[in-house]
């Protein structure tokens, strides 16, 4: 799959494994027909690299945070703008629907993490604690527990 011009720094299979999620350095992510290896669609501004991917586990919605701290929502289907969340005070490292696919956690550089309503963009929690840049946060599998991990040495268990 060739078609970004920048380095690729996120990738993500969809959940019935037909699609691929790309996210570059070049400030777009891209989606993928996995059988002919096609491009469906681009987005993304281009004003800044994207460093996360993910698309929710029910294959409505994919989303992408970035190095202006911004995290985009788009419809899976049409890769149209759902949402913009912003908050972050710094770089999104990290990004990760929660198994239902409705919520939508954001890490970044700003020692912060953030919960969101994934459709509305409305924050709905902030994790604060870790005491530098968060690197890597997720979901446990019920979706009500979040683990992340900080370059401050730490990996903190929150409940949400």
């Amino acid at each position: 799959m060739k078609g970004h011009k920048g380095g690729i720094s996120s990738t993500k299979f969809n959940f019935l494994g037909t699609q691929v999620v790309t996210g570059s350095l070049d400030g777009t992510a891209k989606v993928w027909d996995l059988a002919s290896g096609k491009c469906i669609f681009t987005v993304g501004t281009k004003n800044d690299e994207v460093f996360s991917v993910d698309c929710n586990l029910v294959g409505t919605m994919i989303a992408t945070g970035s190095a202006n701290g911004l995290c985009h929502v788009y419809d899976q289907r049409n890769g149209e703008d759902m949402a913009t969340l912003t908050g972050h005070r710094g770089e999104i490292s990290r990004i990760c629907f929660n198994p239902q696919g409705n919520k939508l956690l954001t890490a970044g550089s700003d020692s912060n993490c953030r919960i969101w309503d994934a459709a509305t963009g409305r924050c709905e929690q902030l994790l604060e604690g870790h005491r530098d840049e968060v690197f890597s946060a997720t979901f446990n599998y019920n979706g009500d527990m979040i683990l992340s991990g900080s370059k401050d040495n730490t990996a903190r268990i929150w409940r949400c």
